[in-house]
């Protein structure tokens, strides 16, 4: 295990999230690192209660494990394993050898799964990487007992709806910075303006922009959900203004629902792990407890 200060990477990141990795480190959380197809993979994970499955977290575009501080405290207390990823080109993982494309991306996911994680395991993601946790449970992989999703990418019910987040995406000064968390947050914070260098950062490193650029309106049509799946929990929140809410609807039309579960809740954004954590890490214990 290696301390995420000594990443040369970790000075990019906001004081906000330095702080939240010395809290997780506080509360027993170690740093690892882990090379997979080329890519030097950070994550922080946290063993306890070996008959029970691992709860593993997956961020958004241009975010990080820090993102999951508060969920990762209330899972730890309730006495679950918890893995959090640095994806590719996020945090304090490193670039990935070639050109970052959506499938790229889900075949390091899986590889780094396969071999940090064989065992039981729950995946959770957010956005990015709640589109990543459904490409996972479209491949079938065993182990896999259920799954939540927070506002999945994916979904897009037209070219124009898919251009038009690419271009929000373009965020290269504190304007296009400060437009995109509004749309984020049910409510800008007061400290949002703190976000903005490190967010101007994350998404303009170079595997982001060309997961961005590569990422084409079909991609998200190509995942088959399979008819029987892990129990699954999709999470949208009712002031999410970065996905369409079409975006939505085409989930709830094509997951099954005999095995998936959605909740629609008031004052919430794009991110409930941020703006709501003690209440998403709530939701996410309740449907573990569901599977008992």
């Amino acid at each position: 295990m290696t301390h995420a200060a000594t990443s040369p990477l970790f000075a990019q990141l906001s004081w906000i999230e330095r702080l939240s990795f010395r809290a997780l480190n506080f509360l027993g959380f170690a740093s690892d690192f882990k090379e997979v197809a080329g890519v030097t993979l950070h994550s922080v994970r946290n063993m306890q209660r070996p008959e029970l499955p691992t709860v593993v977290l997956i961020h958004g575009i241009g975010a990080n494990v820090t993102h999951w501080t508060e969920v990762l405290f209330h899972l730890r207390r309730a006495g679950y394993s918890t893995l959090a990823l640095d994806l590719p080109a996020h945090g304090l993982s490193s670039e990935a050898p070639s050109s970052l494309t959506p499938q790229k991306l889900s075949e390091i996911l899986h590889h780094f799964l396969l071999e940090e994680v064989p065992g039981a395991r729950v995946l959770v993601g957010n956005s990015l990487g709640g589109g990543l946790v459904l490409r996972e449970v479209e491949s079938a992989a065993q182990g896999i007992l259920a799954y939540v999703a927070l506002s999945p990418a994916g979904g897009f019910t037209s070219e124009e709806h898919w251009s038009d987040l690419q271009k929000t995406l373009e965020i290269t000064e504190r304007h296009s910075a400060l437009h995109f968390l509004d749309r984020v947050f049910h409510r800008l914070p007061f400290f949002a303006g703190l976000f903005v260098r490190p967010l101007i950062a994350a998404m303009n490193r170079r595997g982001v922009r060309e997961l961005i650029q590569n990422t084409r309106y079909a991609d998200f049509h190509s995942v088959q959900i399979p008819p029987l799946t892990p129990p699954g929990l999709v999470i949208w929140g009712k002031s999410d203004r970065v996905f369409p809410l079409q975006n939505l609807d085409w989930f709830k039309s094509h997951l099954p629902p005999q095995y998936t579960r959605f909740l629609s809740p008031e004052k919430t954004g794009h991110c409930p792990q941020v703006e709501r954590g003690y209440w998403t890490a709530r939701q996410i214990l309740k449907h573990l407890a569901s599977l008992k």
